[in-house]
């Protein structure tokens, strides 16, 4: 299962937005040609089942969409057309299955897709070679993605060095233990000490856990909690001055003076941890990739429904949905959420924003 959720107290505004950006070629140098289109253009955008599997959607994504224009593979090897029919625009699974009678995940380019292409087979650019190279490209970035590992990265080991020689210690301690020590000793022996709060610590928590007290420290019992005030300077240049909640290398929480709650899930399958997380939440952006339906991909992505669901159990005041790919309808997601939570639902896109505040 995915991670479920992560939790982030105190935010007033949240701001979901895109960065678009533009590639422009640069005048002069060398001449360029432009390679001839052989006919025809994209379909529409896929409506089928979808992906049955994390693998069948790695194939779509990085195989069945670059192929599916009428001017590639789409042309021919479509439903009813001829066979293999491995860019069928009816049901990508099927395309899936067809696809893997013409690939070889373990060597891409032994792939006979890739060199029935490679001997002239309606290659879409002017060189043979450099319509198999592509091929190839897609193919492994369908076997890097896939559970079954595909061509996989070999790993070789490094080369043991000895640790002692590469760093320049000196070779009299004097100096360290009058001044770096010291400090350690007053600051850091609580724990880095054998017989420190972190001695046998791996054999103490469970491993979510252990990376829960890392990720998240608290204070230890009895000990007094501090109140950081904290001022943050948001994008339109609104300050926001609040107690600090959490900050690490990459976040920085605050708590506002009115208490409001915002939470947001990560990609997660329906469990009991991401309701726990949202209890009592003013607003809650969670993903929902998939309609209801009984053939999608178990534990995987969150439906309309179970986005509703688990809004509901943890009665938060305002449910957001995200994550919602194109070929999954919209309003079939938001439809399923509305059917099993009472409260505002909204469907974000990007350069929306709204207010968090506490009810």
């Amino acid at each position: 299962m995915s991670t479920p959720a992560s939790r982030i107290r105190g935010l007033r505004w949240l701001v979901v937005s895109l960065a678009a950006y533009a590639l422009a070629g640069c005048g002069g140098g060398a001449s360029t040609e432009q390679n001839p289109n052989t006919g025809g253009g994209t379909p529409a955008t896929y409506s089928g089942p979808p992906p049955a599997t994390a693998d069948v959607q790695a194939f779509k994504i990085n195989v069945w969409d670059n192929l599916k224009a009428t001017n590639r593979c789409g042309q021919c090897h479509v439903a009813g057309g001829q066979s293999p029919e491995f860019v069928r625009q009816d049901d990508v699974n099927l395309a899936y299955a067809a696809a893997n009678t013409v690939v070889n995940l373990t060597s891409p380019k032994d792939s006979r897709m890739v060199t029935k292409v490679g001997g002239g087979h309606n290659c879409w650019l002017a060189s043979d070679a450099a319509c198999a190279d592509i091929l190839t490209t897609w193919i492994s970035s369908w076997a890097g993605s896939s559970m079954a590992g595909g061509g996989g990265v070999e790993l070789e080991a490094p080369p043991i060095k000895d640790a002692g020689a590469s760093k320049p210690f000196p070779d009299d301690p004097t100096l360290f233990s009058t001044t770096v020590y010291p400090l350690l000793e007053q600051y850091c022996s609580r724990c880095h000490s054998p017989g420190g709060d972190l001695a046998g610590i791996a054999a103490r928590l469970e491993g979510l856990a252990l990376l829960q007290r890392m990720l998240y420290p608290t204070p230890a019992a009895g000990a007094a909690r501090t109140h950081t005030k904290v001022t943050a300077t948001l994008p339109s240049g609104e300050t926001v001055t609040g107690t600090l909640a959490y900050r690490d290398e990459f976040t920085i929480a605050l708590t506002d003076p009115s208490g409001a709650t915002f939470v947001y899930s990560g990609d997660t399958g329906a469990c009991d941890a991401l309701v726990d997380l949202a209890r009592g939440a003013d607003v809650f952006l969670c993903e929902a990739s998939w309609t209801h339906d009984p053939t999608r991909p178990p534990n995987l992505h969150l439906s309309g429904t179970e986005a509703g669901q688990a809004a509901a159990r943890a009665g938060v005041a305002e449910l957001l949905l995200t994550h919602i790919p194109p070929w999954t309808s919209r309003e079939d997601v938001i439809s399923e959420a509305k059917a099993e939570f009472d409260g505002p639902v909204h469907a974000v896109v990007c350069g929306e924003s709204f207010p968090i505040t506490r009810h």
